[in-house]
């Protein structure tokens, strides 16, 4: 199961970023899990857990475009991986995310 997604996401880091902090770790890992919740679970009507933020692959790609990858599981304990890239521009930050 694959899907892509873009949209624009939290006032809250888009302001971090306006002010010149830094973004933590944990910040990006609530940020992506609340995409995914958004956009692919309660669409779907999906009961999920993720994987922690100790067990998620955080990663800066390029200046304000970072990759939050981990493993997310069904209420039936089936598995599979995640990906959210959050990009910042000035006062815009836009996300894509995919589960496979």
């Amino acid at each position: 199961m694959g899907k892509v997604k873009a949209g624009v996401i939290s006032f809250f880091l888009l302001f971090l970023v306006a002010c010149g902090a830094n973004i933590s770790d944990e910040e990006l890992y609530d940020e992506a899990i609340s995409i995914l919740e958004s956009d692919f679970a309660e669409p779907n009507a999906f009961t999920l857990e993720y994987s922690s933020l100790e067990m998620t692959e955080i990663e800066e790609l390029d200046d304000n475009l970072y990759e939050v990858s981990g493993n997310v599981f069904d209420q039936y304990q089936n598995g599979a991986s995640f990906t959210v890239k959050i990009s910042i521009d000035g006062d815009v930050m836009d996300y894509e995310w995919m589960v496979e």
